[in-house]
C-alpha cells in the first residue's frame, strides 16, 4: 500500500495555495521593479539593496530625531533647552549615519 495523505478538513492546502499565488504575484512585481531599475539606472540588485537599506536607515534616524524634538518641545518651554536638544540630536543622528 502507498502512502496516504491525511484528510484536509479545514481546507488549509487550498488556502496555502492561494497564499502562495499572492506571494508569487508579489515576488513577480518586485522582480519586475528590480529589473526596471536595473535597466533604467544600470544598477545591479546588490547596489539597489544597499541603497534602499541606506535610505531606510536615514529615514529611521530622521523620524527618531523628529520624535525626540516633538517630545522636548511639548515638555519644555525653555528655548535654550530646546536648542540644545535640537543640536545634540542633530550631532548624534549625523554621527550614527556616518
Amino acid at each position: 500500500m502507498g502512502h496516504r495523505r491525511a484528510p484536509d478538513l479545514l481546507g488549509s492546502r487550498s488556502f496555502l495555495r492561494g497564499v502562495g499565488c499572492a506571494k508569487l504575484v508579489e515576488m513577480s512585481f518586485l522582480g519586475q521593479l528590480t529589473e526596471a531599475i536595473q535597466r533604467s539606472l544600470q544598477m545591479d540588485a546588490g547596489t539597489q539593496e544597499k541603497l534602499l537599506v541606506s535610505f531606510a536607515i536615514l529615514l529611521v534616524l530622521w523620524l527618531t530625531r523628529l520624535l525626540v524634538l516633538v517630545v522636548v518641545h511639548r515638555r519644555s518651554d525653555d528655548v535654550r533647552v530646546r536648542y540644545r536638544w535640537k543640536k545634540t540630536s542633530q550631532y548624534v543622528a549625523v554621527t550614527v549615519a556616518v
